[in-house]
């Protein structure tokens, strides 16, 4: 996909680090203020993190090769403190790349198949297609609240000169586009309980901002620092407390 969200371009640069690393330094480890450091996969096929629930399940993605060095096969994984490591993405259809980047407090995990088909998955129910935009190719989720609303972003929306917009997915109303800011892109990065969306967008003037969006005001441009051109929100928590970066990615809290 063209012109991904700067986020997007970002978290693929994280996994390829954090492959590196993984191969460099070993097992994955989890950390609590009351435990220290627990390992939870010591084998080396590259499991790379990416979310974490409130009960300890963590998602992301194993990158399996025949040599055990973790840069071959995409297979979505998750962690459950009394499960272990569970590939799950084995049990997909043969040979679809899959990824996790989104859990929430039920075990509902998001993510992909074949690089850009949105799924959701659970135990019981197994995968679901979220679907797309109208005329979509791509789409990428970042996040799932714990009533099942999902967003992230994707492309296809039918306005002419758009590349990517964030969405919004719910059972009932299915992916909806939540526009932009006036430019040509972007990504919904977080969502919380009450269903307001944080991410970033491009403005009229080809600034990238970051936003808020709630079912009721729809999207409002946060701005920035200083002047700057530059920012994006990374997540929301259920008081509406929002963090982020802004510039030369300085972390930044908003509300």
């Amino acid at each position: 996909m063209r012109n991904m969200p700067v986020k997007f371009r970002k978290v693929v640069r994280i996994a390829q680090l954090l492959a590196v690393a993984l191969i460099i330094f070993g097992p994955v480890s989890a950390v609590s203020a009351d435990a220290g450091f627990t390992d939870i996969d010591s084998s080396r096929d590259g499991f790379t993190p990416s979310a974490l629930n409130n009960n300890g399940e963590i998602v992301g993605t194993t990158f399996v090769s025949s040599t055990g060095l973790g840069n071959g096969t995409q297979v979505a994984t998750i962690y459950t403190p009394g499960g272990g490591i569970d590939q799950v993405g084995n049990t997909f259809a043969s040979g679809e790349l899959s990824a996790f980047s989104g859990v929430n407090d039920a075990g509902e995990a998001v993510g992909t198949i074949n690089s850009f088909q949105a799924i959701s998955w659970t135990p019981s129910q197994g995968v679901v297609d979220l679907g797309s935009l109208p005329g979509g190719t791509a789409t990428v989720p970042e996040a799932v609240n714990n009533s099942g609303e999902v967003t992230g972003f994707a492309n296809g929306d039918g306005k002419v000169g758009r590349q990517n917009d964030a969405f919004l997915w719910t059972q009932a109303g299915g992916m909806v586009d939540l526009g932009t800011l006036g430019g040509t892109s972007s990504a919904g990065l977080a969502i919380n309980n009450s269903g307001e969306v944080v991410g970033s967008s491009q403005t009229a003037s080809g600034a990238m901002h970051a936003f808020r969006w709630t079912q009721a005001g729809g999207m409002v441009d946060l701005g920035t620092l200083n002047g700057d051109s530059f920012s994006q929100a990374l997540a929301i928590n259920n008081n509406g407390e929002i963090v982020g970066d802004i510039g030369t990615r300085r972390a930044t809290s908003m509300t």
